[in-house]
């Protein structure tokens, strides 16, 4: 016979402190440790999930990869500039201040996407009569600089949509020596601000970065990075102001340095040309 009841019924659980060590499947306690029921089914305890405790996972850590699998969206911390948290590498954010998303690299705050860093669709194109040689280095398209030789390449920067005018610009390039050994070379980058109405081959707002003597080293074929500035601290050329959506001429060249010390051919590795807008 079935029983019905129409009210709840009152049943008492052990209470203990631990799992205890007779574990029959079914068994249920109370926990009075970590003040939930827990219940022993497939040679393991399971812990009864109250939902009421679930919904924040603030200051929460997860240990494994997170995946999710829904079409929605994952809103990430919003705040102004003077409202960053302290900064650990891996953090995003969306700065209100600035209007873009961000991320802290382990040094410093960067934008993201649009607003941020990256080599992502910039070229260096060829010039004419004094352009270094192009060459392959481990299947990858280079260009060579030779020793005590003036040559040029060129290209463009479009400033993004995102750029907060009064950030300086940078470019950093990639070289690799010929040969073994330490060499010093000297290059140079010429950036011209090009504003909407001025003419492309404008030499008005121009701003150079000469890194003499640079020092580049290592065994053949040695990786080497070059930073240049493309504004000065406060984001301008020529005392004018970068604004979003304005591009930048831009011309790298290899000049002779004064002395001897200048030995080495150096190829320039184009495809990892890096922009950043800091």
């Amino acid at each position: 016979m079935g029983y019905v009841y129409s009210q709840l019924v009152k049943a008492q659980f052990e209470n203990l402190a631990s799992d205890p060590a007779s574990n029959p499947d079914g068994l249920v306690y109370l926990n009075t440790t970590s003040n939930v029921v827990k219940w022993y089914a497939n040679s393991s305890w399971r812990t009864a999930v109250d939902t009421d405790t679930i919904q924040s996972l603030s200051g929460k850590t997860f240990t494994d990869d997170v995946s999710f699998t829904s079409t929605g969206a994952i809103k990430t911390p919003v705040g102004t500039t003077a409202q960053r948290p302290t900064p650990a590498q891996g953090q995003i954010r969306y700065n209100t201040t600035d209007s873009v998303f961000e991320g802290y690299d382990g040094s410093d705050w960067g934008s993201l996407g649009g607003g941020g860093g990256g080599g992502g669709g910039f070229i260096w194109n060829e010039v004419s009569g004094s352009s270094p040689t192009r060459s392959f280095l481990a299947d990858e398209r280079v260009y060579d600089f030779e020793q005590s030789v003036s040559q040029k390449l060129a290209g463009w920067v479009k400033v993004p949509t995102g750029y907060v005018a009064g950030k300086q610009i940078k470019m950093k390039c990639q070289f690799a020596v010929d040969s073994a050994g330490t060499d010093d070379v000297r290059m140079e980058t010429i950036s011209t601000r090009i504003a909407s109405g001025e003419a492309v081959d404008s030499t008005t707002n121009q701003h150079t970065a000469t890194n003499a003597d640079n020092t580049l080293s290592g065994t053949a074929k040695a990786l080497n990075s070059v930073e240049f500035d493309l504004t000065d601290g406060v984001g301008e050329v020529n005392g004018q102001a970068v604004l979003p959506g304005q591009l930048l001429k831009v011309e790298l060249t290899r000049s002779a340095p004064a002395g001897t010390e200048d030995t080495n051919d150096i190829r320039l590795i184009p495809s990892v040309t890096e922009v950043t807008f800091s």
